[in-house]
């Protein structure tokens, strides 16, 4: 899955985080919204339900990716 392969680049890439106490190097977390066009009543619903995926990839743990 693409996200997977972004998600290993970035751990690859360790791009120092100068202003965070619980890491030195910037983590990278993924919302990703799934599903045919006439599942959603409008592009904001398919963004929305990215944007939930993306809180609950960043509630698990950092470097994840979840797929509504």
């Amino acid at each position: 899955m693409l996200a997977a392969e972004v998600l290993k680049q970035w751990q690859e890439s360790a791009v120092p985080s100068e202003h965070s106490p619980d890491s030195k190097v910037l983590s990278c977390s993924i919302g990703i919204c799934q599903g045919l066009a006439n599942e959603f009543d409008s592009i904001d619903d398919m963004i929305r339900r990215a944007d939930e995926a993306l809180y609950c990839a960043k509630k698990q743990d950092r470097a994840r990716y979840v797929v509504a």
